[in-house]
């Protein structure tokens, strides 16, 4: 069964999820940096967005704030390294669906 009913959107360098995502069939869209991943907002159909917080070009919090504002209608699912599990957490105060530890 193929789970390619909308995209995932993939913003940050994770090859791991980006391998589970393609292993389940997901049709999966990449950027490394958050300007890229506003781009592929803009053409193509996105029904879920993970995000990194180590984005090059929006460190931390402001990957999630910065494309939260941009598509507030889609759900945000952060990705934290244990270390950053505070402020992952603290994100969905301010929107975020939920986060996963990487």
């Amino acid at each position: 069964m193929s789970n390619s009913s909308f995209g995932v959107l993939l913003i940050g360098d994770q090859p791991k999820c980006l391998q589970l995502l393609r292993q389940e069939q997901f049709e999966t869209i990449c950027a490394d940096r958050l300007v890229d991943g506003l781009v592929q907002l803009k053409n193509t159909s996105v029904g879920l967005v993970l995000v990194t917080l180590s984005v090059p070009d929006a460190p931390g919090k402001a990957a999630f704030i910065k494309f939260h504002k941009a598509a507030p209608y889609l759900p945000i699912i952060v990705l934290a390294t244990p270390e950053e599990e505070r402020m992952a957490a603290g994100l969905m105060r301010l929107g975020a669906q939920d986060y996963l530890l990487v």
